[in-house]
């Protein structure tokens, strides 16, 4: 079940703009746990949490931890992202 989950999270990641050219999303599954790793590209445009823009482009490694319980259902989310390339 958690398969299918996966391959939906990695095709909902790539409606979202985070998936493209230049990007990449690795799953891990367990039982009862999806972990993604990859990288969000871009141009470094506007204020994003706080960080002035830099008109650089950037890639932003990431990692993110999906938790189902017995029934599939989504308990817990989870990501960690390098924000070090946006320091001006």
């Amino acid at each position: 079940m958690l398969k299918g989950i996966g391959r939906g999270l990695i095709a909902a990641v790539a409606v979202l703009g985070i998936a493209g050219p230049g990007i990449a999303a690795d799953p891990g599954l367990t039982d009862t746990e999806i972990v993604i790793e990859g990288r969000s590209c871009g141009k470094h445009v506007s204020e994003f949490l706080g960080f002035l823009p830099t008109g650089r482009d950037v890639e932003l490694p990431f990692v993110a931890f999906y938790r189902f319980d017995a029934s599939g259902k989504l308990t817990s989310e989870r990501v960690v992202m390098n924000l070090g390339p946006l320091r001006g």
